[in-house]
């Protein structure tokens, strides 16, 4: 596995009707903590390779399912597919899994390397810079961590809708002078952003449990 050095971030931003977030399906399960594990005495990333990789490509296209199901979808209406950019074993395994188009899933390893939490932003940036992305996709992003951690959620790709008074938005096309070039892996400003609102719930399940158990 590389490891690459990486930061990203995604804007989300009111909009006019109902919630295009979500909602989110979220697990965890503490008794496989060890398989990827740092010690303080050592500060070395640990990690059983071959269980790690069975368990992420299970959950994550268990999440996929999940997810998408949460959203009142089908997997035949789902734009792109972004997963946590481990490695690109783990994401074609998950698409053949799931009987996925190869053009409708996103594999930025080779230009990024495995930038852990940062993956899914910059996967989201790759992608629309490579014009992959249009207003009114539906995204399905997926991740998988220690702990162990997965997740899954539906977003819906577009450009803000809603502005208002005290808002300070830069114009399209007039980046603040203030941030920095991120070379290909950072989204500027008016472009389009995740759409999404502050009702919409999250359903937090453990293990075993279908999406929406609390």
């Amino acid at each position: 596995m590389l490891f690459g050095d990486g930061a990203g971030a995604v804007l989300l931003t009111a909009t006019a009707g109902s919630s295009r977030l979500g909602p989110a399906v979220l697990s965890s399960d503490g008794n496989r903590r060890e398989l990827i594990r740092l010690a303080r005495d050592e500060l070395l990333i640990r990690m059983d390779g071959p269980t790690v990789y069975r368990h992420a490509v299970q959950l994550m296209s268990q999440v996929t399912g999940q997810a998408v199901s949460a959203a009142g979808l089908a997997l035949a209406d789902i734009d792109l597919f972004v997963y946590h950019q481990a490695n690109s074993r783990i994401i074609d395994a998950v698409g053949q899994r799931l009987h996925l188009d190869p053009a409708r899933v996103v594999d930025v390893v080779g230009s990024f390397a495995n930038t852990s939490a940062a993956s899914l932003p910059i996967a989201l940036a790759a992608s629309q810079r490579a014009g992959r992305l249009h207003d009114g996709d539906r995204v399905l992003l997926a991740a998988f961590g220690a702990g162990l951690v997965w997740g899954g959620v539906v977003a819906t790709w577009g450009v803000p809708e809603l502005s208002g008074p005290g808002r300070d938005l830069a114009e399209p096309g007039e980046p603040d002078a203030e941030t920095p070039d991120l070379q290909g892996a950072g989204v500027h400003h008016g472009q389009p952003a995740i759409r999404g609102d502050r009702e919409q719930p999250a359903a937090v399940g453990r293990p075993g449990q279908r999406p929406g158990a609390h």
